[in-house]
């Protein structure tokens, strides 16, 4: 949006990134509504105790917020990150680029194979 104003006036960057947190956060809830019987047989199962120190390991892994410390340590998760942010922009430009090398209607679905593909990484 900052690179391409002429597509996207700052008059709306406050409301998208407004629609965005508020879609975020409505994600997590509704996730976190679905799986949190599981979460709590979980805790129940490993003996985990919410707070805890070592707690946040049971959330390692996709989408858990947290690295797991038995493949990666902060630092290296940092670059995981980085690295894993900056594959998924070269794809998303790749696959919305001006030429239109690739057809409209595959982007969708190969952006989303690149998120699921990134996410099952750690």
């Amino acid at each position: 949006a900052i690179n391409r104003p002429e597509d996207c006036p700052p008059k709306i960057w406050a409301p998208y990134v407004t629609a965005q947190m508020v879609g975020a956060t409505a994600a997590g809830a509704i996730n976190y509504l679905v799986y949190k019987r599981g979460i709590a047989a979980h805790e129940i199962a490993e003996k985990i105790v919410r707070g805890a120190p070592g707690s946040y390991t049971s959330a390692s892994g996709a989408f858990g917020m947290m690295h797991n410390p038995a493949l990666l340590r902060t630092k290296g998760a940092f670059a995981a990150e980085v690295g894993m942010t900056a594959a998924l922009a070269f794809v998303v430009f790749a696959l919305t680029d001006s030429e239109k090398t690739v057809p409209a209607d595959a982007a969708p679905a190969l952006i989303g194979a690149t998120v699921t593909c990134l996410a099952t990484q750690f």
